[in-house]
């Protein structure tokens, strides 16, 4: 986050793009800018959009469908939010390279609830006698009884 200025905008993008995946020593990709401006007169969607792709590597090639890495710019009066997303081809509705965030939040929650549950089952597993065990249990406890 930060205020939705350009100056802040290019100052938190720097450091951004500096790391994985759209560092100097990462790998040529492809990307794409997606930017939203509401309420704020005082920044341009089309100037953002231009200032953002200049800042990326060269090496990196813009591709605006299904793109490996996607940044994200959205700005909602005075504030900013600014990410990298990569593998955003896996968020981005049908072919376009539009992001969803919902749709990317609901994933990562899929993932994790799956997770959990895994966890939870092979615990489970793990402490639930086997059928074998309770036979056995029922017959000692018969010949126990009987002696």
């Amino acid at each position: 986050m930060c205020r939705a200025t350009m100056d802040d905008i290019m100052d938190t993008l720097k450091e951004l793009l500096a790391k994985p995946p759209l560092g100097e020593t990462s790998p040529a990709t492809t990307f794409a800018v997606s930017c939203e401006v509401r309420s704020c007169s005082s920044l341009s969607k089309k100037d953002l959009i231009d200032k953002v792709a200049a800042m990326v590597q060269p090496k990196h090639k813009v591709q605006l469908y299904l793109p490996d890495t996607m940044i994200v710019v959205q700005v909602l009066k005075s504030a900013c939010g600014v990410s990298v997303v990569p593998n955003a081809a896996r968020y981005c509705k049908s072919q376009k390279s539009s992001f969803n965030l919902l749709q990317h939040a609901a994933t990562l929650m899929q993932t994790a609830t799956a997770e959990l549950a895994s966890a939870t089952t092979a615990t489970q597993a793990a402490d639930t006698p086997s059928q074998a065990d309770e036979t056995s249990k029922e017959e000692d406890a018969r010949g126990q009884g009987g002696v």
